[in-house]
């Protein structure tokens, strides 16, 4: 199972928060089981409490929330998502991280990171 990796870029509101967002289309279906996080920049030894979200854009139900996790500065944080996540061939998905505890307007640098592994649906003919 390949691993897919995002840098990201965040400066924090005025009370120290971010909510980073994209949207990505799953090219195959699969499942996630496993994340990564870390920041970059701004390693003085805070904890953030951070989550993690990804839900399928056509169903608000159907969504994995992650956290909160206590995120240290500069500190990679790995953990298992048991049970997986199934994602769906050619749906959008808007994946979230949202974190706190920075400083007003700080500028925020890191890696965000999950495991996916992939799987073949069969329709019988």
């Amino acid at each position: 199972m390949p691993w897919i990796d995002a840098e990201f870029s965040a400066v924090a509101n005025e009370d120290g928060e971010f909510d980073e967002q994209q949207k990505l289309v799953a090219p195959i279906g699969g499942h996630i089981s496993a994340y990564k996080l870390e920041t970059s920049i701004g390693c003085e030894g805070r904890i953030h409490p951070t989550r993690l979200i990804i839900q399928r854009e056509d169903d608000s139900e159907d969504k994995l929330v992650v956290g909160p996790i206590n995120l240290q500065d500069c500190t990679k944080y790995e953990g298992a998502i048991s049970p997986r996540f199934r994602v769906r061939s050619g749906k959008t998905y808007v994946l979230a991280l949202k974190s706190g505890g920075f400083k007003n307007l700080e500028t925020i640098d890191g890696t965000a990171a999950v495991k996916y592994g992939f799987f073949l649906d069969f329709t019988p003919v």
